[in-house]
């Protein structure tokens, strides 16, 4: 086969681009058409770097870059004001150009919607992503690096208004919709909060400092709160919308139940408010195990402390009653019977109103001259026949 040759004439200019020598060689484009500095572009080499600029007025008297390569550094950076920062092989620099703002477009780096169309083989990836970041790994040549937050990706911080721009919010980091998956641990420091809402309705705070007695704490608690101090490196969970009630629920057969309820319209909590028990309780120990009711109040000279068991109404036999129970044992109760004209009862056993107890008319001898009242005898109770009857009932009482 016959080799045939073309000899390419070339010009100045283009033998100029193909190679150029000299002390900080450049190769610039000129469009005759517009005014200088508009369409005038270079490319310069200066030193070890080499950088794409455009002419900001007449005559090159001053220009901007566009793409810095830095040889000496093996560092690259792109953007309308390039400029290699050190440590960082590839870098982006901000938009200081005036421009008008659109929504749903990054102001410094925009990835358009997109399709990508896999033609492989019928298989099964275990990462699919527009962008993906691998796992780096720092090491050092020399000295001993101590690095206190390495990352993988790091934000510095939510943008800042110039005092004229109004942010209704701002997020250093906006995930406008979908599914949000973290496959390791989501950890915040000191003080942060995580809050529920668009307006921050529910919060979830740790304090590191603590929080003195009803005191105020931003976005946390919030008006003039009524609430006793925590101490520090604590954990505040608060809802700070008027009225707005707390609640925890639980799986209980494939059906959610409420285990918790804080009404904040009526200030009430509700220990499992549903028709379930409630169970207080610690393993085998010399630990008692006590619930106190206490009304602390000096306030008025009636703070009464009160506790009130009751059942559903006037349509339920149930019997409001305190059982102490002895496992193995006896087993004692008091409560008024619902069945038997609201009397009240003490006894033993389990069920109200068996194996009931009344007071006897034999009583142990008490200092009546002085006017107080004897003690009942307890033998006596458990020997004394439950009452039957209205007159017995009020006799016993």
């Amino acid at each position: 086969m016959t080799q045939q040759h073309y000899l390419v004439s070339r010009s100045l200019a283009l033998q100029n681009l193909l190679e150029e020598a000299g002390n900080a060689p450049e190769y610039r484009l000129t469009e005759t058409d517009q005014t200088d500095p508009a369409g005038r572009f270079r490319l310069l080499d200066s030193g070890d770097a080499f950088s794409l600029e455009r002419a900001l007025t007449a005559a090159w008297a001053t220009s901007t870059k566009f793409l810095v390569v830095d040889g000496a550094t093996s560092s690259v950076a792109l953007g309308p004001t390039a400029a290699v920062v050190a440590g960082a092989a590839i870098t982006l620099n901000g938009s200081s150009v005036n421009r008008a703002k659109t929504t749903s477009v990054g102001f410094d780096l925009h990835l358009p919607l997109a399709i990508f169309t896999d033609v492989g083989a019928q298989r099964t990836i275990a990462v699919g992503a527009r962008v993906f970041m691998g796992r780096a790994t720092i090491s050092t040549s020399g000295n001993i690096l101590t690095v206190t937050d390495a990352s993988t990706l790091a934000i510095a911080a939510a943008p800042i208004t110039d005092g004229v721009t109004v942010f209704t919010r701002a997020h250093a980091l906006h995930v406008i919709a979908g599914r949000s998956y973290f496959g390791g641990n989501v950890q915040l420091t000191d003080n942060l909060l995580v809050q529920v809402g668009t307006d921050g309705d529910g919060v979830v705070s740790h304090s590191s400092a603590g929080v003195a007695a009803n005191t105020a704490l931003a976005n946390v608690l919030i008006g003039t709160p009524v609430s006793q101090a925590v101490a520090a490196d604590s954990l505040l969970i608060s809802n700070i919308t008027a009225s707005g009630d707390i609640a925890m629920y639980g799986n209980r057969g494939g059906n959610s139940e409420q285990f918790l309820f804080y009404d904040s319209s009526a200030g009430i909590l509700y220990l499992a408010p549903g028709q379930f028990a409630l169970t207080m309780s610690q393993a085998a120990s010399t630990t008692n195990s006590v619930i106190t009711l206490a009304n602390t109040s000096n306030a008025a000279a009636a703070s009464h402390a009160i506790l009130d068991i009751q059942v559903g109404g006037t349509t339920s036999t149930g019997d409001p009653q305190l059982r102490l129970t002895i496992p193995g044992g006896t087993s004692w109760y008091a409560g008024a019977d619902n069945s038997a004209s609201d009397a009240f009862i003490i006894g033993t056993g389990q069920p109200s109103g068996q194996a009931r107890c009344s007071p006897s008319p034999r009583r142990e001898p008490s200092p009546l001259s002085r006017g107080l009242p004897s003690r009942l005898g307890i033998t006596e109770l458990l020997r004394s026949p439950a009452p039957t009857t209205r007159s017995q009932q009020a006799a016993a009482v």
